[in-house]
């Protein structure tokens, strides 16, 4: 959000109908609209990573079972459950940013987005994601994060994140054809 405030405006901003003189009604169809737009951006990551992470509690519980009985299964398991938590943490940053592209513009795909234009938000959101890659890189120097994590959760998670640009796209799609619309009703009941 921050690097949004360097971004450039809309040089058709004039012309776009806020509805401004409209009462704005909770009704139905503005709730599905909403669960729409913004849940289902959210969705994804949030099956991901809840999925991963019981996958991963799952394998250590099995491993717990199968240790001596005079330690305590936390003991046992207290690193693997770090780099679990890590490892969801470091990709749920990713799903987080990916996201939050697809709120950049309201009007405009990502890969309709000008990179002179858009330079500070890639920048931004690149060194989010170096640091978070980087702390969890040295979080996991010393563990065995392929024995920690299963395989399982690794291929959840990273095959998840093309699915996670897909259904932002779509979303993104969805909401433009409805802005469309909204500003062709708009300037009918102008006229």
């Amino acid at each position: 959000s921050t690097a949004s405030f360097f971004s450039a405006y809309d040089s058709n901003i004039s012309n776009i109908s806020t509805g401004k003189n409209k009462n704005i009604l909770f009704n139905k169809s503005s709730l599905w609209l909403s669960i729409w737009c913004y849940g289902s951006r959210f969705l994804i990551a949030f099956l991901a990573v809840s999925l991963s992470h019981f996958l991963s509690i799952l394998e250590l519980s099995s491993r717990c079972k199968t240790k001596r009985e005079d330690t305590s299964c936390f003991e046992t398991v207290h690193d693997q459950l770090n780099v679990i938590t890590d490892t969801n943490m470091m990709f749920l940053v990713l799903y987080l940013v990916c996201t939050s592209f697809s709120f950049v513009s309201r009007t405009d795909h990502i890969w309709q987005y000008k990179i002179k234009r858009s330079w500070h938000i890639c920048l931004v959101s690149g060194v989010i994601i170096i640091l978070q890659s980087l702390y969890f890189l040295f979080s996991v120097l010393n563990v065995e994060t392929l024995k920690s994590v299963p395989m399982w959760s690794w291929i959840i998670l990273s095959a998840c994140v093309p699915i996670q640009f897909c259904v932002n796209e779509l979303v993104k799609r969805h909401e433009i054809k409805v802005n469309v619309r909204f500003q062709k009703r708009a300037r009918l009941d102008f006229n």
